[in-house]
Protein backbone atom coordinates (compact mmCIF):
# COMPACT_ATOMS: atom_id res chain seq x y z
CA UNK A 1 0.00 0.00 0.00
CA UNK A 2 2.08 2.90 -1.28
CA UNK A 3 -0.31 5.52 0.08
CA UNK A 4 0.22 4.28 3.64
CA UNK A 5 3.93 3.49 3.17
CA UNK A 6 3.43 -0.10 4.24
CA UNK A 7 4.05 -3.50 2.79
CA UNK A 8 2.95 -6.98 3.75
CA UNK A 9 5.78 -9.47 3.41
CA UNK A 10 5.08 -13.11 4.14
CA UNK A 11 1.99 -12.09 6.11
CA UNK A 12 3.81 -9.51 8.24
CA UNK A 13 3.13 -5.77 7.88
CA UNK A 14 6.35 -3.84 7.23
CA UNK A 15 6.74 -0.08 7.49
CA UNK A 16 8.58 1.70 4.69
CA UNK A 17 10.34 5.06 4.72
CA UNK A 18 9.16 7.62 2.16
CA UNK A 19 12.26 6.97 0.01
CA UNK A 20 11.78 3.19 0.19
CA UNK A 21 8.16 3.72 -0.82
CA UNK A 22 9.07 5.85 -3.84
CA UNK A 23 11.85 3.46 -4.85
CA UNK A 24 9.64 0.40 -4.63
CA UNK A 25 6.80 2.20 -6.41
CA UNK A 26 9.01 3.03 -9.41
CA UNK A 27 10.33 -0.54 -9.57
CA UNK A 28 6.85 -2.10 -9.30
CA UNK A 29 5.45 0.27 -11.96
CA UNK A 30 8.20 -1.02 -14.25
CA UNK A 31 8.06 -4.66 -13.10
CA UNK A 32 9.94 -7.01 -15.36
CA UNK A 33 11.98 -4.18 -16.89
CA UNK A 34 15.38 -2.84 -15.89
CA UNK A 35 15.22 0.63 -14.37
CA UNK A 36 18.52 2.45 -14.74
CA UNK A 37 20.03 4.22 -11.73
CA UNK A 38 19.66 7.59 -13.48
CA UNK A 39 15.92 7.00 -13.86
CA UNK A 40 15.64 6.11 -10.18
CA UNK A 41 17.54 9.26 -9.19
CA UNK A 42 15.12 11.38 -11.25
CA UNK A 43 12.00 9.70 -9.85
CA UNK A 44 13.01 9.06 -6.24
CA UNK A 45 15.18 12.10 -5.57
CA UNK A 46 13.84 14.70 -8.05
CA UNK A 47 15.92 17.88 -8.10
CA UNK A 48 18.31 16.50 -5.50
CA UNK A 49 21.83 15.22 -5.83
CA UNK A 50 21.91 11.46 -5.31
CA UNK A 51 24.72 8.96 -5.57
CA UNK A 52 25.08 5.29 -6.51
CA UNK A 53 26.04 4.42 -2.93
CA UNK A 54 22.85 6.05 -1.62
CA UNK A 55 20.82 3.94 -4.02
CA UNK A 56 22.68 0.75 -3.03
CA UNK A 57 22.05 1.44 0.67
CA UNK A 58 18.31 1.92 0.12
CA UNK A 59 18.09 -1.20 -2.03
CA UNK A 60 19.88 -3.20 0.68
CA UNK A 61 17.42 -1.92 3.29
CA UNK A 62 14.47 -2.88 1.08
CA UNK A 63 15.92 -6.36 0.55
CA UNK A 64 16.28 -6.83 4.32
CA UNK A 65 12.64 -5.84 4.78
CA UNK A 66 11.59 -8.28 2.05
CA UNK A 67 13.28 -11.14 3.94
CA UNK A 68 13.15 -14.39 1.99
CA UNK A 69 11.21 -12.60 -0.76
CA UNK A 70 14.18 -10.29 -1.49
CA UNK A 71 14.77 -12.21 -4.72
CA UNK A 72 12.01 -10.02 -6.22
CA UNK A 73 14.43 -7.08 -6.08
CA UNK A 74 17.08 -7.87 -8.65
CA UNK A 75 20.28 -6.05 -9.48
CA UNK A 76 21.29 -6.11 -13.11
CA UNK A 77 24.98 -5.24 -12.75
CA UNK A 78 26.00 -2.37 -14.96
CA UNK A 79 22.40 -1.78 -16.03
CA UNK A 80 20.11 -1.05 -13.07
CA UNK A 81 17.47 -2.70 -10.91
CA UNK A 82 14.37 -4.74 -11.62
CA UNK A 83 11.34 -5.90 -9.67
CA UNK A 84 9.92 -9.28 -10.59
CA UNK A 85 6.72 -10.60 -9.10
CA UNK A 86 7.26 -13.96 -7.36
CA UNK A 87 5.47 -16.02 -10.02
CA UNK A 88 7.66 -14.45 -12.72
CA UNK A 89 11.08 -14.90 -11.10
CA UNK A 90 13.39 -17.15 -13.11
Amino acid sequence: DFANTSLIVEGTPISLTPIETRLLSVLVQNAGHIVRAEQLFERVWPGEEAYEETLRVHMARLRRKFGTSAYCLQTERGHGYMFKFPDRVS
